[in-house]
C-alpha cells in the first residue's frame, strides 16, 4: 500500500498478603530494610518476591552492601503469563536465579545518574549480562512546570506509579513496567529455539542474510511469526522455491536492523519533542537494508494518512523530495504487548511484527 506523509523531524538512532502494605513515597519507610525484605512486605511485588524465595536468592539480596533493584511488579507477570507463584515451576533454579538476577545491578544508581539525553549506556547487572540503560529529561515548560524524567532500563519504563529512588539499607529501589527479557544467545539461536519462525529462517538463509548475523555486531530482528506468513500462503517450502535473481533482497532484508535498539527509545524521544514543542513530531529509526540499499527501512511513532500509531515501513532511501511511505505495516505492539517486542539476546533485541511488509510479487527486480 502506498501513503504519503511530510515528516517534521526524523532521527536516527544507531506469597501472597492481603495485610501487607503499599510503597507509598508520601510515607517512606523510616526504618529501612534490605532489598529482599522489602520486596516481600510489599503486596504489589509478591510474585517478584515469590520469584527471588523460589530462586534461593533472599539471604543474597538481604546481604550488606549497595545493591540497585529494577522490580516488576505482578501486573508485569501477568503480561508474560505468571500469575502465581505456582506458575514459576516452569522454570529451573538456574533459570530463575538467572531471571532475578538480571533485576539486580551492583551498585547504588538512582535515577538522576543516569547520563541524561543518552541510550544504551551500558551496566553489568548481577546475573553477568548487560543492563542498557536511557533517560530524557524534559524541561520545565508553561503548561508542564515541573522537570519530567524519562528512564528505561533494557525498554522497560523506570518509575511506574512513581515508585522510583526509594531507599534500601543496601541500596535502592525503582519499579520498571515489565519484566526483563534476556537469553544468553545468539538471535539465530533464539529464533531457532522459539520454534515458530521457520519461515524467516528460511527467508534468511535462502536470501544471504542467515550467517551475517553473527555476534561481532549488533542487530534487531522484527520477527513475524510462522503463523503470519501462513496467512498471505508462504511457507518454508514456497520461499525456498523463490528465484534470488528475480526476488530483490528486502522480501527479507527489510526485517533486519544493522543495530540494536528497544522499542521504547523511539518513544523516549518522542515524549520529549512533544512537550517541548506543542506538537506531534515524527522520529524513528531509518537505516538502508543491507545488500538492497535502494530502500530503507524504518519504524516511525506515528502512522500514516488514515492509520494513527506506530508504523514498520519501508520506502526509497534518501534523497526524496518528500516523504513516500510505499509499503507498511502496523505496529501495534508498540504500546500494547510488551512481552512481544525488547526480546534481549547476546547479540541484539527481537520484536515480533504482527504483519508482512511485502509480498513476493512486490519485490520482483
Amino acid at each position: 500500500m502506498k501513503k504519503k506523509i511530510l515528516y517534521s523531524c526524523f532521527l536516527v538512532l544507531t506469597v501472597l498478603s492481603c495485610n501487607k502494605p503499599d510503597i507509598r513515597l508520601d510515607n517512606p519507610n523510616n526504618s529501612l530494610r534490605p532489598a529482599a525484605e522489602f520486596i516481600r512486605n510489599n503486596y504489589a511485588f509478591s510474585l517478584f518476591s515469590a520469584a527471588i524465595v523460589k530462586a534461593g536468592l533472599e539471604e543474597e539480596l538481604n546481604k550488606p552492601g549497595t545493591l540497585t533493584i529494577w522490580a516488576p511488579a505482578d501486573a508485569a507477570f501477568n503480561r508474560i503469563g505468571i500469575r502465581s507463584a505456582e506458575d514459576f515451576g516452569k522454570y529451573t533454579t538456574d533459570s530463575l536465579r538467572k531471571l532475578v538476577l538480571n533485576h539486580v545491578q551492583p551498585g547504588k544508581l538512582a535515577v538522576e545518574n543516569i547520563p541524561v539525553g543518552t541510550v544504551n549506556n551500558r551496566y553489568d547487572n548481577a546475573a553477568g549480562s548487560n543492563a542498557w540503560l536511557a533517560r530524557i529529561d524534559i524541561t520545565p515548560e508553561p503548561n508542564f512546570p515541573n522537570k519530567i524524567i524519562r528512564a528505561y532500563v533494557n525498554g522497560a519504563q523506570v518509575g511506574i506509579n512513581n515508585r522510583y529512588n526509594i531507599p534500601l539499607s543496601n541500596g535502592i529501589f525503582h519499579e520498571i513496567s515489565e519484566v526483563l527479557k534476556y537469553e544468553d544467545v545468539s538471535i539465530r539461536e533464539w529464533l531457532v529455539k522459539k520454534g515458530h519462525y521457520k519461515v524467516l529462517i528460511a527467508g534468511l538463509k535462502h536470501f544471504g542474510y542467515w550467517n551475517m548475523l553473527t555476534d561481532d555486531k549488533q542487530w534487531t530482528i522484527m520477527a513475524p511469526a510462522d503463523s503470519v506468513f501462513e496467512k498471505q500462503g508462504i511457507t518454508v517450502e514456497s520461499v525456498l522455491q523463490l528465484d534470488t535473481a528475480t526476488y530483490g533482497k528486502r522480501l527479507f532484508g527489510s526485517y533486519i536492523f544493522p543495530v540494536r535498539f528497544f522499542i521504547s527509545d523511539l518513544g523516549l524521544f518522542n515524549h520529549k519533542l512533544w512537550i517541548n514543542s506543542g506538537s506531534y513530531i515524527r522520529i524513528g529509526i531509518y537505516t538502508p537494508i543491507i545488500g538492497d540499499e535502494k530502500f530503507s527501512n524504518g519504524i516511525s511513532t506515528f502512522g500514516v494518512t488514515g492509520y494513527d500509531g506506530p508504523v514498520f515501513f519501508v520506502n526509497k532511501t534518501f534523497p526524496q523530495e518528500s516523504w513516500e511511505i510505499n509499503y507498511w505495516v502496523p505496529y501495534p505492539d508498540f504500546y500494547n504487548n510488551w512481552n512481544r517486542s525488547n526480546h534481549l539476546t547476546r547479540n541484539g533485541c527481537v520484536h515480533h511484527l504482527g504483519g508482512l511488509v511485502f509480498l513476493p510479487d512486490q519485490v520482483r527486480d
